[in-house]
């Protein structure tokens, strides 16, 4: 199930997905890929990580891409405190995905697939459609600190230079 995703092809962007779904508990994974094709070589750059989340309950989930040492990372907090997570992929340099022009699609998507031959989010259907409720999105354009995500993540926030995306879903009509 697809929880939010922009990508310019099936090969580059990022796609947050819930996997490995169990009866009390399910994943819930971030992947970042880029295809790179330079002087006749092909590298692909993929980064994923994911952390266990209780079914059926609130739970609240960051996840900060950063940049270091030449590499991307990512960090993912749950409900306010940073989770252990193990990182798959290259993590190299992955910062020229073009897609400006592409759609954001939140609660459903498509294929995404990397060149180890395995493909996250396979074959999406309308079946595949997030079964879950969302009460708000965000994206910033800095990486959150552990103060900015505790102190946060229960209340509405406000316009500023780095929020580039808030939706809030449950809102009365």
């Amino acid at each position: 199930q697809i929880v939010f995703q922009k990508k310019s092809s099936s090969n580059n962007g990022f796609t947050c997905f819930v996997e490995n779904q169990q009866a009390m508990n399910a994943d819930v994974a971030l992947m970042i890929s880029h295809l790179d094709s330079t002087s006749n070589q092909t590298y692909h750059n993929f980064i994923k990580t994911s952390l266990t989340v209780e079914k059926n309950k609130f739970n609240h989930i960051c996840f900060n891409v950063k940049h270091r040492l030449g590499k991307r990372e990512i960090d993912a907090y749950l409900n306010g405190e940073k989770q252990e997570v193990t990182l798959e992929g290259s993590g190299l340099d992955i910062v020229n995905i073009d897609f400006i022009n592409d759609s954001f699609i939140i609660g459903s998507g498509s294929n995404h697939i990397v060149d180890t031959g395995v493909t996250y989010a396979n074959n999406l259907t309308n079946a595949l459609m997030l079964t879950g409720a969302l009460d708000d999105f965000r994206v910033f354009h800095s990486v959150r600190s552990l103060q900015d995500i505790k102190n946060e993540f229960n209340t509405n926030i406000f316009k500023r230079d780095d929020l580039k995306l808030y939706y809030k879903f449950n809102e009365p009509t």
